[in-house]
């Protein structure tokens, strides 16, 4: 695409199955670039989803898809201890990488990376913001792990023994 094009990058790397992505970007620009792990055969599907779920219509020629092969590292199977940490290390070279390969001007996350958004902002020079249903940290999520870290009290602290 041409410099004088305006292009808004959307993050949605499960977008093929809803999990975000397109919707977010569409009013303000020319052409829309939705970075997805998702391959080729579903992009028109994605293009469903977001007029399905959002009630747009997206003109396909004003959509770029582009393929990040480091998506594998933000699912959660490859991190059986410290989900959410290893995660959010992933979501940043996620990030990264949309910002090497196809820099926009405005980057727009749908999936809660946070930690890439630093790296969006000062590689690729976007302006950054973010539209999201589930983060990869929230408040919810550290209350439920502090649970787990917590002893739970005994039902009774003194043991007894009989004898005979």
């Amino acid at each position: 695409l041409g410099g004088g094009v305006f292009l808004v990058g959307v993050v949605g790397v499960w977008a093929g199955v809803g999990g975000g992505g397109g919707g977010e970007g569409r009013a303000l620009a020319q052409h829309v670039v939705i970075y997805t792990g998702d391959p080729p055969a579903l992009h028109p599907a994605i293009l469903d989803n977001v007029k399905n779920s959002f009630g747009i219509a997206i003109d396909a020629h004003r959509v770029s898809f582009v393929y990040l092969r480091a998506r594998v590292l933000v699912e959660p199977h490859l991190y059986p201890m410290f989900t959410m940490i290893g995660q959010s290390f992933g979501g940043f070279l996620l990030s990264l990488e949309a910002a090497l390969r196809y820099p926009p001007h405005v980057f727009i996350d749908s999936m809660g990376y946070a930690f890439g958004y630093a790296a969006l902002r000062w590689m690729a020079g976007a302006k950054v913001g973010c539209y999201v249903h589930y983060p990869t940290i929230s408040g919810d999520m550290l209350q439920a792990a502090a649970a787990l870290s917590r002893p739970t009290p005994s039902s009774s602290s003194s043991s007894s023994s009989s004898s005979s």
